[in-house]
C-alpha cells in the first residue's frame, strides 16, 4: 500500500486499489464457480449480491488494515475453489491457481499479526485431507509464502529499523483478563495490589472493565506505560496466578466478549463497531464533499437503518454469515466429501476459531473475511458438478 502511495500521493490510491483488488477477486470466485456448474443466475446473484452488500461498500473505502487481509482470505477461498476442483477432476492445476494461493497467502500473514497462523493452519490441514498434495502444498504454498514473509519482516527490522510494538499494546488481551479478574472480586495479596497499582489504580482497574471492550483500560491518560514495559515479564506470570485463582471469572469474560462471535441477535447492552461516520478529523486535510449531496444524505439513512437494533443482526453481527459458511459446509460435506467441504471453509473457520481468545472488541473489520467468504460461497448450494445428490 505504501508503494502505490509513493505512485499515486492520496489515499483515494489506496482505496482506488482495494476496490479493484476485491472486484478481481470476487471475479476469480465466479469463475470458479462456473467450474463447479453452478448456473449463471448463481455467479451473477452473487456478484450482484456483493456489489450492494454495505459491508463491501463501507470498507473497500476504509484504510484499515484488515481490509487488504480480507481480500487476501477472500483471495484464498478462491484459490482453493479452484485447486479443489482441480483435485476433484484428478487434473494437474495450473500455475495461475498456485500463485494465486500463495500470494494471496502471503497477503494474510502480512497485513494482521493473526495472519500467519491461520495460513499456516488452513493449508496444513488441507495437506492433511489431501495426503498425495502435501509435498506440492508445501513447496509451491507454504514455503514461498514463509520466504516472502521472512523477507519483508528482516527488511522491516533492518533495512527500514521499524520500531517493534510496544509491550502494553501487544499485551492487551491479558490486560484485559486481569480486568476483568479484578472486576470479578479475584483475591489479591498486598504486593499485587501494589503492583497493579503502579499500573494503574486498583479501582479504575475495577471502573473501565467492560467484557466487550477493552479500549477504557488501556487507552487513558492513567495506565503507567513506560512500567508496564518494563516489568511485562512481572505482569504477565500475575495474569497467570490470578487466571489459576478464579478461572469462573474467565470463563464468564469470555462467554461475554466473545458473543460477537457466535450470537446472531444483538444483546441490549452490547453493540458493533461497523463503520466511522463522515471523514474522521486528520491533519491531512481530508474532508467530505458529496458531489451530489441528496443521495449521499439517502444513503446514509439507509446505512443508519441498517444499524438499527432489529436490522444490524443482518447487515453487521457475524455470527449469521458464520452459521451459513457452516451450514454451506455440511452440505458440501454431503455432496463432495469432507476434504472439498472443509478446503472450501477451513480459510473462515479457522480465521474465526483464532479470534476467539484474541477478541477484545465488537468490530467489524474483524470478522470483514467471514462476511464476503459466506456471500462468495452462497451458490455453492446449488448442486453443482459431480454432485452427490
Amino acid at each position: 500500500m505504501a508503494l502505490i502511495y509513493q505512485i499515486w500521493p492520496s489515499p483515494a490510491s489506496v482505496v482506488l486499489a482495494q476496490m479493484i483488488m476485491l472486484g478481481l477477486m470476487i471475479g476469480v470466485i465466479a469463475r470458479a464457480l462456473e467450474r463447479w456448474g453452478i448456473p449463471s443466475l448463481g455467479r451473477w446473484g452473487m456478484v450482484g449480491l456483493s456489489a450492494l452488500a454495505p459491508g463491501h461498500g463501507m470498507m473497500s473505502v476504509t484504510l484499515w488494515k484488515d481490509v487488504p487481509y480480507a481480500i487476501g482470505l477472500l483471495g484464498l477461498t478462491g484459490g482453493f475453489l479452484h485447486l479443489a476442483r482441480d483435485f476433484l477432476d484428478r487434473r494437474e492445476p495450473a500455475w495461475s491457481t498456485w500463485i494465486g494461493i500463495a500470494g494471496s497467502g502471503l497477503a494474510v500473514a502480512l497485513y494482521r499479526h493473526n495472519g500467519l497462523p491461520v495460513i499456516f493452519l488452513t493449508i496444513g490441514t488441507v495437506a492433511m485431507l489431501w495426503p498425495r498434495q502435501r509435498i506440492r502444498l508445501f513447496l509451491r504454498t507454504i514455503l514461498p509464502i514463509l520466504v516472502c514473509y521472512l523477507a519483508v519482516q528482516a527488511s522491516e527490522m533492518y533495512v527500514l529499523r521499524i520500531p517493534a510494538v510496544p509491550r502494553w499494546f501487544a499485551l492487551q488481551v491479558p490486560i484485559h483478563h486481569v480486568a476483568a479478574l479484578i472486576y470479578a472480586g479475584t483475591p489479591l495479596t498486598s504486593t499485587e495490589r501494589d503492583f497493579l497499582n503502579q499500573i494503574q489504580p486498583l479501582e479504575l482497574w475495577r471502573r473501565a472493565y467492560t467484557c466487550r471492550f477493552v479500549d477504557p483500560v488501556v487507552n487513558n491518560n492513567v495506565l503507567n506505560r513506560s512500567f508496564f514495559d518494563a516489568h511485562a515479564g512481572e505482569f504477565l506470570s500475575l495474569w497467570a496466578r490470578l487466571i489459576a485463582r478464579n478461572p469462573g471469572a474467565m470463563i464468564r469474560h469470555y462467554l461475554c466478549s466473545t458473543d460477537f462471535l457466535w450470537r446472531i441477535t444483538e444483546p441490549p447492552d452490547a453493540y458493533v463497531y461497523a463503520f466511522e461516520w463522515g471523514t474522521p478529523s486528520n491533519r491531512l486535510g481530508l474532508s467530505s464533499r458529496a458531489l451530489f449531496p441528496r443521495l449521499r444524505g439517502a444513503l446514509w439513512r439507509l446505512l443508519g437503518e441498517t444499524l438499527k437494533h432489529e436490522w444490524i443482526w443482518l447487515f453487521w453481527r457475524p455470527a449469521l454469515f458464520l452459521y451459513l459458511i457452516l451450514f454451506t459446509g455440511s452440505i458440501l460435506a454431503r455432496r463432495y466429501g469432507l476434504q472439498i467441504a472443509w478446503t472450501l471453509t477451513g480459510p473462515a473457520v479457522i480465521h474465526t476459531l483464532l479470534w476467539f481468545p484474541l477478541l477484545t472488541a465488537p468490530d467489524f473489520r474483524f470478522q470483514y473475511p467471514v462476511y464476503g467468504i459466506a456471500i462468495c460461497l452462497l451458490p455453492m448450494l446449488w448442486p453443482g458438478k459431480g454432485a452427490n445428490v
